[in-house]
């Protein structure tokens, strides 16, 4: 595997570089508004997704690279399908933290970068 869990699983880590690779959560979501954080630690490059995708989003490519997720490049944009859907937020790099909103109910993403909202994401 190209990304390593520690922290129980809490913390990853990429360890082959020039490859594309997704996390995602062990508990899903079909109702409720949920939020969680990403603290970025280290960084070598903007080529940073943050983002949500449904069990069936490819863990073996980027989080916004099919029709199952949406991703929040650290180089302003909202990618899902492969495609940038559209420029969104704030550049985000090394110490950041960026806060994911996953509102099931009304079926919006939204982002934070230190606490400064950047509205909804997609719909």
């Amino acid at each position: 595997p190209n990304l390593r869990l520690s922290n129980n699983s809490t913390t990853v880590r990429n360890v082959v570089s020039k490859k594309w690779n997704a996390v995602r959560s062990a508990t899903g979501f079909t109702k409720g508004t949920h939020s969680f954080s990403v603290h970025i630690d280290r960084c070598c490059s903007k080529n940073i997704f943050i983002g949500v995708m449904t069990e069936d989003g490819a863990i073996n490519n980027y989080v916004g690279s099919d029709s199952s997720g949406w991703g929040f490049l650290a180089n302003k944009a909202i990618w899902t399908n492969k495609a940038k859907a559209r420029t969104y937020g704030e550049l985000y790099r090394e110490g950041d933290v960026v806060r994911v909103t996953l509102d099931c109910d009304q079926g919006t993403i939204s982002f934070a970068r230190n606490g400064l909202d950047f509205g909804i994401a997609a719909e």
